[in-house]
């Protein structure tokens, strides 16, 4: 009897021991990345949905300047180290009122990739929305990563009580 349940009982762990991960392989490295929020807008020059890296001032440059192209009067462009810093320019692209609102929620870093969170605000058929275009806009500044970065939309459809 011994002897019958011990290829069985061999082929068993061996199976378990080597189709299941250890769980240091089955953790995913991960680090929430501390963000900082440049600028958020809702009459921005960007008609389309955009995830857009920036990584030197000439391109921040021409990113501020779509920004704040509906504007007569533009904010002085910041600067920054880009050696250190890495921004990210998230555009919801032209919607039909001025309930529509984009936020970054978080960046993380896994290793191989990192990962930018954006939650787009959708408002309700319930809600009173202003009569007004609005191209919703969000610039972020992360520090600089080396690994890909993806971007993970959400959407949130707030409903109104009262129709606010």
């Amino acid at each position: 009897m011994n002897i019958t349940k011990t290829p069985f009982l061999l082929l068993c762990s061996f199976i378990l021991l080597f189709s299941c991960k250890t769980q240091k392989e089955n953790t995913t490295l991960k680090q929430r990345l501390t963000f900082e929020i440049v600028k958020t807008s809702d009459n921005s020059g960007y008609q389309n949905s955009e995830n857009i890296l920036i990584n030197n001032q000439s391109e921040l440059d021409s990113a501020w300047l779509k920004i704040f192209s509906n504007y007569l009067r533009k904010p002085p462009i910041p600067s920054y180290d880009f050696n250190t810093t890495q921004l990210a320019l998230i555009a919801m692209g032209e919607k039909p009122n001025g309930a529509y609102k984009i936020n970054v929620t978080s960046v993380v870093d896994f290793g191989e990739k990192t990962v930018v969170t954006i939650a787009e605000t959708i408002p309700g058929k319930s809600c009173l929305t202003t009569s007004v275009i609005s191209s919703p806009v969000q610039l972020i500044k992360f520090p600089k990563q080396t690994n890909e970065i993806n971007f993970i939309r959400t959407q949130q459809i707030k409903e109104c009580k009262n129709g606010f």
